[in-house]
């Protein structure tokens, strides 16, 4: 299993890119099904800059955070990933390939639901209300998926 040293770990080779990629894919295929609507949708709504644009910021935010906070805790707390698939999955460092994917799309449902309720109440639409609302739907999203997969993982 190349792309572990020891206690470091090395990136993969180009050679190993794609059977890992396969493997994300293989082991996670509701993450790349999610990721292929809001595709479709985002692409409908905004077209593919904007799409790739708001993709690479919330993935690159994401990843950050989440290799923040596996190593000093910041901003969601110390904890860490098991990497019992690692060998089987793409890793970026110690943060599995899908973690910041899954936030692409979450932002994205959590922004369209957000300009629903918005609508619904009758408020007229103002980007910073859009932006709090929708904030505050991921949080309630991630927080409702954490417990959902922490209960899971339950014997």
């Amino acid at each position: 299993m190349s792309g572990l040293t020891g206690g470091g770990i090395l990136p993969p080779t180009m050679a190993e890119l794609p059977s890992l990629l396969l493997g994300s894919l293989v082991l996670r295929p509701y993450v790349f099904a999610f990721l292929a609507i809001y595709l479709v949708a985002a692409v409908a709504e905004w077209g593919w800059r904007r799409t790739a644009a708001f993709t690479g910021l919330a993935g690159g935010l994401a990843f950050v955070a989440e290799w923040s906070s596996t190593r000093v805790g910041v901003p969601f707390g110390l904890y860490h990933y098991t990497e019992s698939t690692r060998g089987r999955e793409l890793y970026l460092g110690n943060v599995p390939f899908f973690d910041p994917l899954s936030f692409t799309f979450l932002v994205y449902a959590s922004l369209g639901l957000a300009r629903l309720v918005l609508a619904l109440l009758g408020k007229t639409f103002k980007i910073p209300t859009w932006i709090l609302v929708g904030a505050a739907v991921a949080i309630v999203f991630g927080f409702l998926i954490d417990r959902w997969r922490r209960r899971a993982a339950e014997p």
